[in-house]
C-alpha cells in the first residue's frame, strides 16, 4: 500500500513532529528569497507560529500537519 500525504488541507488527520529540524525548515524558507515578498521576521514569525499551532493537539512542541490518503495500488 502506498501513502500520499497532502499538506495545506483543512482536515489534516496527520502530524509531523517537526521539532528536531524546526530552525532548518525556517532556514530552507528563507533560502528562497525570490519567492518572498515579505519581512524575513515576520515570515519566521508566521512559520514558527503555525508550526506550533499543528503541534499543540498531538502534545508536540512543533507539528506540520497532513491529509493522509492511502492508495489502492
Amino acid at each position: 500500500m502506498s501513502v500520499l500525504l497532502l499538506s495545506g488541507t483543512h482536515e489534516p488527520d496527520v502530524v509531523a513532529d517537526v521539532s528536531l529540524v524546526i530552525d532548518t525548515k525556517v532556514k530552507a524558507i528563507l533560502a528562497h528569497a525570490s519567492q518572498l515578498d515579505g519581512d524575513a521576521d515576520a515570515i519566521r514569525d508566521v512559520v514558527y507560529e503555525r508550526a506550533e499551532q499543528a503541534g499543540r493537539p498531538v502534545g508536540v512542541a512543533f507539528g506540520e500537519a497532513f491529509r493522509c490518503l492511502d492508495l489502492a495500488f
